[in-house]
């Protein structure tokens, strides 16, 4: 029954234009009223609150238009049905840009349980190119439904339409799968994973800026959205976690040595505030006056993040 339904608001368009060639206007209408009453009054009561919650908009639509003819035996209310839904589509997507998800974002949270700033930035913009779709599409079905060519307006509203849906819909995951490479088990996943394979686990900050001297090195860096710890550290609320933050700290040694550190321990490690994705974060370095001892500080403007000192084994020394 949900197949046939979808099945019969796609086929709008053919089928007013088969009614309207055989019946006058009115009787069309009283058609349809008699069609969603028969819905209405056959649907199950557990299930019609649902139904009218996800049909509400094009229901009311179609309604609106089929009374409007059958009173005034014009075709044009008809022929704007489809013009008045994308309008009603647009009012829906253009709202939510004021809100604080917009369509877009939430229907990508029923499928993925975290989206990064990146990703939400990209939903909002998604949303306007939506916005923009059904502000074009309305308006050409309006100026083909005042044209009063019926064939025209069938051939657009009922095939046309559909056709720059479906490309709109094809070059936007072609777009998201080449920006994000999400693959989750969708039917598309192999052919885009072919397409663009999976990036590498990113577990290293993005270095902005670089400064040595001569007993120090300061590095300016930034907290990457789609670091590879989040999934588990932690899904909820994302931080990074310690171990990773030392790690960083001992890549920036071995830069500075010229081969890797050999820790024989950490001292005075402090862990003071949470570094989040997107974070920006200067990790300050130092060389002791004994050269295996390196003090470091991961910091912003407003303080230390962590903190400590790296005591490495001597070179040669045995433990």
């Amino acid at each position: 029954m949900a197949a046939l339904q979808v099945l019969v608001g796609i086929s709008y368009p053919v089928l007013v234009y088969l009614a309207l060639t055989t019946l006058e206007p009115r009787q069309v209408g009283l058609v349809v009223l008699g069609l969603l009453a028969l819905r209405v009054a056959f649907a199950a009561r557990t299930k019609l609150a649902s139904y009218t919650r996800t049909f509400w908009l094009p229901v009311a639509v179609v309604a609106g238009v089929a009374l409007v003819t059958a009173r005034s035996n014009d075709p044009l209310s008809l022929l704007l049905a489809p013009t008045l839904i994308n309008l009603g589509l647009l009012a829906v997507f253009g709202l939510s840009l004021w809100r604080e998800q917009p369509m877009v974002e939430k229907f990508a949270r029923l499928q993925v349980d975290r989206l990064s700033p990146d990703e939400i930035a990209y939903c909002r913009t998604v949303t306007g190119v939506w916005c923009g779709f059904f502000l074009a599409n309305g308006g050409i079905a309006l100026l083909l439904a005042l044209g009063g060519n019926l064939t025209l307006w069938t051939l657009y509203t009922g095939l046309v339409s559909y056709v720059l849906i479906g490309v709109l819909f094809a070059v936007e995951m072609t777009v998201r799968q080449w920006r994000f490479r999400r693959y989750r088990g969708g039917f598309t996943d192999p052919l885009f994973r072919r397409l663009f394979p999976a990036r590498a686990p990113r577990l290293r900050p993005e270095v902005l800026a670089e400064r040595g001297f001569e007993d120090r090195r300061e590095l300016d860096l930034r907290v990457p959205d789609d670091l590879a710890c989040w999934p588990g550290h932690f899904p909820d609320f994302a931080i990074v976690p310690g171990v990773l933050q030392l790690e960083w700290v001992m890549h920036e040694i071995a830069a500075w040595t010229g081969r890797p550190p050999d820790v024989a321990c950490v001292e005075n490690l402090k862990f003071k505030r949470p570094i989040l994705p997107g974070q920006q974060l200067t990790l300050v370095l130092r060389s002791d006056a004994e050269p295996e001892r390196f003090r470091f500080q991961l910091e912003d403007a407003s303080g230390a993040f962590s903190l400590g000192r790296i005591v490495l084994a001597a070179e040669g020394e045995a433990r």
